[in-house]
Order: structure tokens, then sequence, then C-alpha cells
């Protein structure tokens, strides 16, 4: 079993949905995240969106916000697939 971090990109949207769903996030708030995830993709030098993948296949994904004046980061979406199990 091979797990890597990748930086998210467009082909990753309908992996969030999937994760999402499988939690059993209402649409609205599906929604928001994929919009999210967008967003902060386009904006390096404050975000930082990746995909957790075993075997090829995303098992979560996290987004966070770095702030230049301390150097620290904020988690702003977390989230990993009910299905995964190591």
């Amino acid at each position: 079993m091979k797990a890597s971090i990748i930086e998210y990109s467009r082909t990753h949207r309908t992996a969030v949905r999937q994760i999402l769903e499988r939690i059993g996030w209402a649409e609205q708030y599906i929604a928001a995240a994929e919009r999210n995830a967008e967003d902060f993709s386009q904006n390096s030098q404050v975000y930082g969106v990746y995909m957790a993948a075993v075997d090829g296949s995303a098992v979560g994904f996290v987004y966070v916000q770095f702030y230049e004046w301390n150097r620290l980061a904020q988690i702003q979406g977390l989230a990993v697939d009910p299905d995964y199990q190591r």
C-alpha cells in the first residue's frame, strides 16, 4: 500500500464530492467545499490544497491557510473517506 500527498487539481473535484457524500454531508456543504477547494487552489501564496491518495485513489483532503506574519497555517477544511481502512 503506497500513500502519497499530492497537490489538488480540478481533476480531484469529484473525489472531494465523493468523500463528503460518503460522510453524509448535505449538498449545500459539499458544493461549498468544492468551491473552496477550487478557489483556494488558485491562490497558492495564501492557501494550500492537498489530497491524500493510497494506491492512486483519493482517501482524503485538506486545505490550509498560511499566515505570513507568524509563519503558521490554519486548517480550513479536512476530510477522510470513511470507507478508507488501513
